[in-house]
């Protein structure tokens, strides 16, 4: 296998370039074994997905019970067997539903305060671009979304990024 890479330098030398030399740009140079590098990484993304399999799998059972599916295979066929309807009451998805209603219901705006009292204008800037922002990028629905997430599978996350910019042409931070 083989693995090529380019760094190409603009203004300054890339973070991935640091410690080589040489004029001009720097192409097609890894002070390291590219194979070395590769089969390092492809053991670590392994491992990270090997230990956490057990808890993604527990994640996904507690899914399930929230979309109504708490019936094993064994359980559906037994009950079929008897002639008996697949009843579930799901008192977990009630419970979940519950305190998400309740996060919505206590929902507070961002705010941001002033550290003296000469600066109360650039708290209330500070507060009204945090809250233009949250309105742009719909954080309400993504901190709902969140928070269910966090309830059912007991992690979550989201990403917001912005652009700013520079020099006429945006750039992410």
């Amino acid at each position: 296998m083989s693995v090529t890479t380019a760094i190409i330098a603009h203004d300054e030398v890339p973070v991935g370039a640091a410690g080589l030399t040489g004029g001009g740009s720097v192409v097609d140079k890894y002070p390291r074994d590219l194979n070395e590098l590769l089969t390092r990484l492809v053991e670590w993304f392994e491992e990270a997905e090997n230990a956490s399999q057990d808890s993604r799998e527990l994640s996904e059972r507690d899914r399930d019970y929230i979309c109504n599916q708490q019936w094993t295979a064994a359980e559906r066929a037994a009950l079929k067997k008897r002639g008996q309807p697949e009843i579930t009451i799901n008192k977990c998805a009630e419970k979940v539903y519950l305190l998400c209603g309740l996060e919505r219901r206590n929902r507070s705006d961002p705010k941001a305060f002033a550290r003296t009292p000469t600066e109360e204008d650039r708290a209330d800037a500070a507060t009204q671009a945090l809250r233009y922002i949250g309105d742009d990028n719909s954080i309400d629905v993504i901190r709902s979304a969140v928070y269910e997430e966090m309830l059912v599978e007991a992690s979550a996350g989201s990403r917001s990024a912005w652009w700013t910019m520079a020099r006429g042409a945006p750039t992410s931070p």
